[in-house]
């Protein structure tokens, strides 16, 4: 009885992330679509997404998608594009300056 309610509890988990995740992706789209994210915005909530963890800011920073994304522009821009999406609750950054999911819980929140 123990291991079946154990096996309950963990399915209950996975479906419970599941559903954070696609809320999240969601909300993500209806922000795209109501114009408060822009385009950049929307495509660094879909790769942290698709990595399905946390990402530390310098790996984002770095990433060729990234800077692709930022040639033409000025690190004001970066910042201000990261800060609207913590603003929204898209994303959260927490102390190891590792960047999650809004959905995520991670244990040490800036």
């Amino acid at each position: 009885m123990e291991g079946m309610l154990v096996s309950l509890n963990n399915l209950h988990d996975r479906v419970n992330k599941l559903v954070h995740f696609l809320l999240l992706e969601n909300e993500t789209k209806r922000c795209r679509d109501e114009r408060q994210i822009n385009a950049r915005q929307y495509a660094i909530v879909s790769q942290l997404l698709a990595a399905g963890g946390p990402t530390p800011l310098t790996d984002l920073r770095r990433a060729p998608w990234y800077t692709m994304m930022y040639l033409h522009l000025t690190d004001k821009t970066r910042k201000r594009d990261l800060q609207g999406l913590r603003e929204c609750g898209l994303i959260v950054l927490d102390k190891q300056n590792q960047v999650w999911p809004g959905f995520a819980d991670p244990p040490d929140v800036l």
